[in-house]
């Protein structure tokens, strides 16, 4: 899920809280200048201050970590079907059919259109019909029971479930389509280093899934760690600032190289930090504090243990690996089982212990991983055309 995905779940979500309280304040006025005309008033007035505590407590929820979330659909057709279940006691209340509750169901079918998949907009379509139904059925006046109207509007209401349905599909491909040509684009830019350095070939992408890995050990949903895969592409991407004498020298660098070398992580992340999107401004940060140490010894700004961001210690360990692991132009490649020593050697000091942890006890999973994805990955077959 990207970055917009939530920002729109987080934007209907409170837009459900104000129509919520928006239709209970117009039902509680309705009913003040109205109150000779009728009986159960009184509870139609509970009814309503039952609406406004149910925007109050939606309110206060918290809506980002909801909006991530796998059941948010669940939720709102759960929701919808709340308020439609209202709007039929409201309406049962106040005189069936003729009551002006009756418009809550149309709400409740405009807000579905613009936050739910086909399916579940569909679900809370039929509910919606199946709740006029049922009004029509209860409504004292038998003799309108299943009038034209009725079936009008019960047809109005499935027609306009189809109709949102099918451009809820459309606006769902276009916005995938979208994301993939993104994501594409943010690939294709992340394999820019390995172009310059033709034995890197592969580094970006088994990094990136290293560090999904390490993610999932530590408890991360699938669509946080989705976004790190995906950011973690571009840790090294400050390095096309390098100059190709430092960046590809096969022996040691001198202290001003070194110094030169290391100023890619800030490059990076001012490079990348800034735009207003949240995944870039994760990759800026990834950028940025990815050769931190646990123990405050790493650059740029030596920080420390939990000062580092998590997304960074997780970084660390999944770049390191692969770096031990592979050729470079000034060392041969690390037998794993070394490599998982070093890193574990590095537990508490270079490195975070639970990323650590996290880490050696997904070993099986990473070193599928190193297998599968070799010079023929896809950054190594661009340098190879």
């Amino acid at each position: 899920m990207t970055s917009y995905d939530v920002q729109h779940r987080v934007r209907v979500f409170r837009t459900g809280v104000g129509v919520t309280w928006t239709v209970a304040l117009a039902a509680i006025a309705y009913l003040a200048l109205t109150w000779d005309a009728g009986s159960n008033r009184g509870w139609l007035v509970a009814l309503c201050g039952l609406a406004i505590a149910d925007g109050a407590v939606a309110a206060v929820l918290p809506h980002r970590r909801i909006a991530e979330s796998g059941p948010f659909d669940r939720l709102i057709v759960t929701w919808s079907c709340w308020h439609i279940a209202a709007a039929v006691v409201a309406c049962m209340l106040d005189g069936g059919l003729s009551s002006p509750f009756l418009s809550v169901l149309f709400c409740t079918m405009a807000y579905a259109a613009v936050t739910l998949p086909p399916r579940p907009l569909v679900l809370v379509g039929a509910v919606d019909v199946a709740a006029l139904a049922l009004i029509s059925a209860l409504d004292a006046h038998g003799s309108r029971a299943w009038s034209p109207a009725v079936v009008m509007s019960a047809a109005g209401l499935l027609v306009t479930a189809g109709v949102c349905a099918a451009i809820s599909d459309d606006r769902g491909r276009r916005i995938a389509a979208l994301r993939d040509a993104k994501e594409e684009v943010l690939r294709r830019l992340a394999v820019v280093v390995e172009f310059r350095d033709n034995e890197t070939g592969g580094h970006v992408e088994r990094m990136s899934e290293y560090c999904a890995i390490i993610a999932r050990r530590l408890g991360w949903c699938e669509e946080a760690t989705a976004r790190l895969r995906l950011a973690s592409t571009m840790h090294d991407i400050g390095k096309v600032a390098v100059p190709d004498h430092i960046l590809l020298k096969p022996g040691p660098l001198t202290p001003a190289e070194r110094a030169e070398m290391e100023r890619h992580a800030r490059t990076g992340h001012d490079m990348l930090a800034g735009s207003g999107s949240d995944l870039l401004d994760l990759a800026a940060t990834i950028a940025l504090t990815h050769h931190e140490r646990h123990d405050g010894a790493g650059y740029p700004s030596g920080l420390a243990g939990e000062a580092i961001p998590e997304v960074g210690r997780i970084a660390a360990v999944a770049d390191v690996f692969d770096a031990l692991t592979s050729d470079r132009v000034y060392k041969s490649a690390m037998d794993p089982d070394a490599a998982f020593t070093v890193v574990r050697s590095g537990r508490g000091t270079q490195f975070d212990p639970a990323v650590v942890d996290a880490f050696l006890a997904a070993r099986d999973e990473v070193l599928r991983v190193r297998a599968a994805i070799g010079a023929d990955a896809p950054g190594a077959q661009l340098l190879a055309a």
